[in-house]
């Protein structure tokens, strides 16, 4: 992975599940395998109660985010960015 790649171990219920992320223009997304993706995201959504904030994001979300900072930082403080669209 890139100077720009990130992981990090997430603990759910006893499970973890390393989120592989490479930032692109800033934003984290994930770059981890779809079947890791789906197992966690059933996982998650049968231990928790607590809300989750995940995008789907294109690259009209990444330039919107590069002009607004207050969109950016949400996007950085999200829990999951997935990429939705090729160019990404």
């Amino acid at each position: 992975m890139d100077s720009d790649s990130m992981q990090k171990k997430v603990s759910i219920s006893g499970m973890s599940f390393l989120q592989e992320k490479v930032s692109i223009m800033g934003v984290p997304f994930y770059a981890g395998s779809l079947e890791a993706l789906v197992h966690h995201l059933i996982d998650l959504a049968q231990s928790e109660k607590n809300n989750r904030c995940i995008h789907p994001a294109d690259a009209h979300v990444l330039v919107h985010a590069d002009k607004d900072a207050s969109y950016k930082n949400l996007l950085q403080n999200s829990y999951l960015n997935l990429s939705d669209g090729m160019p990404i």
